[in-house]
């Protein structure tokens, strides 16, 4: 687990940003402005960790799948999963916030529907 102070940087071409200067002076940052009611970064990082979550089970899935078709589903649900992390409104921490609970719940139902089957992480 990383520290709670931890600093990501962003790579725009050469240039880092880290999260200390991201609001103060780059205006090409796509989570918007804090004053101006945008999301906070810790909460944005949140919804990050919990669809990272979600995608890496979907990836060992696929890279798991006996078929080519087993393969293609669970690599379709990869991609839709990252579309729908990208669509999140950033804005507002609400819709972050409602968007990470919402991974997370459908993260423990698919864990949940593998633990059935018996193909849980780390079983071969």
């Amino acid at each position: 687990m990383r520290p709670r102070d931890y600093v990501r940087e962003y790579a725009i071409g050469r240039t880092y940003v880290t999260r200390d200067n991201t609001f103060n002076s780059f205006v090409i940052d796509p989570r918007g402005l804090p004053s101006a009611g945008g999301y906070s970064p810790e909460v944005y990082d949140l919804l990050l960790d919990a669809g990272g979550r979600l995608a890496s089970f979907y990836a060992a899935r696929a890279a798991r799948a006996r078929s080519a078709h087993e393969y293609r589903r669970w690599q379709d649900k990869l991609a839709a999963l990252r579309a729908e992390v990208a669509d999140v409104d950033a804005q507002s921490n609400a819709s972050v916030v409602t968007k990470r609970n919402e991974l997370i719940e459908r993260y423990r139902a698919e864990t949940r529907g593998s633990e059935r089957t018996g193909t849980v992480r780390g079983a071969s």
